[in-house]
Order: C-alpha cells, then structure tokens, then sequence
C-alpha cells in the first residue's frame, strides 16, 4: 500500500553474529509512546540510510572521538536515505532464546530518498537477502556470564549487506 513494503527489522531476546545478547526487557522502553524514536515515528520521521554511520574522526584515541560519533548516530543523515519507515510492530515469537520468547521487529518501509533506487531494487529481487540492522545507543554489561545489550536509544534500522541478527532479514 502506498509503495511500503513489510520488512523485518530487527530481533530481540537474540543473539547476534558476534554472540551478544541484546535484551527486551531492558530495553522495552524505547518502543514507549513516551520516547524520541515513537515520537519521531508517529511524526513520520524516520529514515533508513545505507549502512551505518563511519565515525566522523577516524582516530579511536582522539579525545572527542566517541561523543562526535554518538551524535552521528543519533543524526539521519538525508543525503544518505534509502527508505521512510512508517511504522513498526514488536511481536513475541514461540521461539526462546536464553529462556526468554523472541520479540520480532517487523515495519513498513519505502524506497525513498537519494538511495531508495538501491531499496527498491533490492526489494524486488527475489533473490536478494534483504538485511536490516538496528542503530542505537547501548549500554553493554554482563548478565549471568552472558555479555547483554540494552537499547539506551532507537535511533533507526538501517539498511546493511549482512545483518548481526539472522532474524531481520
């Protein structure tokens, strides 16, 4: 409808690539109507780019180096869009992970922007394994031996050639 098409975004209660489990529970808050991304989404502002984010300054070891990247993460960057996300769903699967049920992000989004040639076409491949990775600001700790992501902030779910979660593709 509209040109939208449903993807799946993202997984949580999961493990990625790297075997971080990133937490529902702790991070449940930012699906509130209450925070910045629902804000934004419910405002229609949400964009997708192509890839995450490069670090703004490339040295590690520069002193502004993790706040300018942050605040690059936290900034959708137009010149760099690819889709609009309309809306999203965070629904709990049979499936348990680490004793937990599975929350699948699914949502609806739209080729759109200097790079929604890119999205469309990949979208129409039937051939094509589509990946979609979440960007956020998170909080990493050890949870009973288990290295655990918590979500601080959603800022978007980008478009990437091989997601970290096998679920959002």
């Amino acid at each position: 409808e509209d040109g939208y098409y449903h993807v799946t975004f993202a997984a949580l209660n999961f493990f990625n690539a790297a075997r971080i489990f990133y937490d529902y529970e702790l991070s449940e808050h930012v699906f509130k109507p209450e925070s910045t991304f629902m804000r934004k989404l419910l405002g229609g502002k949400v964009y997708s780019e192509v890839e995450h984010p490069d670090p703004p300054i490339k040295d590690p070891n520069h002193p502004d180096f993790m706040h300018l990247y942050i605040e690059r993460n936290r900034f959708i960057d137009m010149r760099n869009a690819c889709g609009h996300i309309r809306n999203i769903e965070v629904n709990p699967s049979s499936e348990l992970v680490n004793g937990k049920p599975v929350y699948v992000i699914t949502g609806w989004i739209r080729p759109e922007g200097v790079h929604g040639a890119v999205l469309q076409s990949l979208l129409d491949n039937p051939h094509a394994n589509v990946c979609f990775s979440l960007r956020s600001i998170i909080n990493d700790r050890m949870v009973r031996g288990v290295r655990t992501r918590q979500i601080e902030e959603l800022i978007t779910f980008d478009l990437v050639s091989e997601g970290g979660i096998s679920l959002a593709t």
